[in-house]
C-alpha cells in the first residue's frame, strides 16, 4: 500500500526545507561561472553551455521556491508574527513573472532574446533581495521557532570576466 503524503510540520519546514532551499540557490550561483566541463568534454564545446544554464536553472527553481514561500499565505506567514509583510521594499513581481517565463512554462512571455532573458544583475538582485527578506522574516518569526538555525545568504557582486558567457560571481 502506497504510503500517503504527509504535510511537514512548520518546525520541519523551517529547519529542513527552507535551509535546503536557501543552500541549492546560493550553491548554484556559487558555481555558476566557475565550473567548468572536463578538457576530454572539449569536442563538446556546447556542454559548457549545457552546464552553465543547468545552474542557472537550478538557481531559477530555488529563488522562484523561496518568493513563493515569502509570498504565500500558508508560507512564511504560519510561522511569523502578524506584522511580517514579505517584500515591503522590493516588487518582486517582475522577476517572478521572468523567472515563471524563462524557466517554468513553454508559454507566452517566453523569449529567445538575450536581453530581455534573466541576467547576471537579475541573479544579483534577486539573490540580494532574498538575502534581506530572509533577515526581515528571521526577526518576525514567532517564539517557538526562533530558535531554528537557519542559514543566512550572502550578499554578492559580478567578476567580470571577458573569457565566460557567464560571469562568476563573489560574495561579500
Amino acid at each position: 500500500m502506497a504510503k500517503s503524503l504527509q504535510q511537514p510540520s512548520l518546525y520541519e519546514l523551517l529547519e529542513h526545507h527552507v535551509s535546503y532551499e536557501i543552500d541549492q540557490m546560493v550553491a548554484s550561483l556559487m558555481l555558476l561561472g566557475n565550473v567548468k566541463v572536463p578538457k576530454s568534454w572539449e569536442r563538446q564545446d556546447s556542454w559548457q553551455k549545457a552546464l552553465n544554464n543547468a545552474l542557472m536553472e537550478s538557481f531559477y527553481v530555488h529563488a522562484r521556491t523561496l518568493f513563493e514561500f515569502f509570498e504565500k499565505k500558508r508560507g512564511a506567514r504560519e510561522c511569523t508574527e502578524a506584522t511580517y509583510k514579505p517584500f515591503q521594499k522590493v516588487d518582486t513581481s517582475i522577476w517572478v513573472r521572468k523567472l515563471n517565463n524563462q524557466m517554468a512554462h513553454v508559454l507566452d512571455g517566453r523569449t529567445a532574446d538575450d536581453s530581455l532573458k534573466i541576467g547576471d544583475q537579475d541573479r544579483i538582485d534577486m539573490l540580494n533581495a532574498l538575502s534581506d527578506e530572509l533577515e526581515v522574516f528571521k526577526m518576525a518569526l514567532r517564539p517557538e521557532y526562533k530558535s531554528i538555525s537557519i542559514p543566512t545568504i550572502q550578499k554578492i557582486t559580478i567578476q567580470v570576466s571577458s573569457q565566460s558567457a557567464t560571469n562568476a560571481v563573489q560574495f561579500i
